[in-house]
């Protein structure tokens, strides 16, 4: 099993993500960051789940269910770098 580190970003994406949600749909906002974050943890055991990218390093795992992709590294350990939402434009470093 594969230790995963959530970047700041990353972090800061998740409680974006969960704060706007919540401005409609407290309820549904839990569901859709738990979602993600259950997700996330799958790669712990299942590391290249993800589709490669156009940058070789990193990967991206569509979170089934949501809109939502997760960006991560597989490095040492399992690197989250960040989470968008499928219909936004992903940044050219991603």
């Amino acid at each position: 099993m594969d230790e995963i580190i959530w970047l700041d970003e990353a972090l800061q994406d998740l409680d974006d993500i969960g704060s706007y949600i919540a401005l409609d749909n407290v309820v549904a906002a839990e569901q859709v960051v738990r979602r993600i974050v259950e997700a996330v943890a799958l790669l712990a055991w299942h590391p290249k789940i993800g589709r490669l990218t156009a940058d070789e390093d990193t990967r991206r795992l569509v979170i089934s269910g949501t809109p939502y992709i997760a960006f991560y590294r597989l490095r040492e350990r399992i690197e989250i770098l960040a989470i968008f939402h499928a219909s936004r434009k992903w940044p050219e470093h991603l």
